[in-house]
């Protein structure tokens, strides 16, 4: 089937009479990869979050008070 131009901004097909459905996609390879490298930004950004987070907690967990053996010399 032929899109043709129409008013200089749209799309258009020639359809027999009756009812139709036309559906135009538009899906540039360029949006794909876009996407891509934002998913992987995205998730990538979470992990390194994540790992930050996990490592603060587990660093205050030992920091309690001292002992008093510690302060036994």
């Amino acid at each position: 089937m032929r899109i043709y131009k129409v008013d200089y901004l749209l799309q258009g097909v020639f359809l027999q009479p009756g009812r139709h459905q036309v559906a135009f996609r538009f899906q540039p390879m360029a949006f794909r990869i876009g996407l891509a490298l934002t998913m992987f930004a995205f998730v990538g950004t979470s992990v390194l979050l994540a790992g930050c987070l996990y490592r603060e907690r587990r660093g205050k967990e030992g920091d309690g008070p001292p002992e008093e053996e510690t302060f036994r010399r």
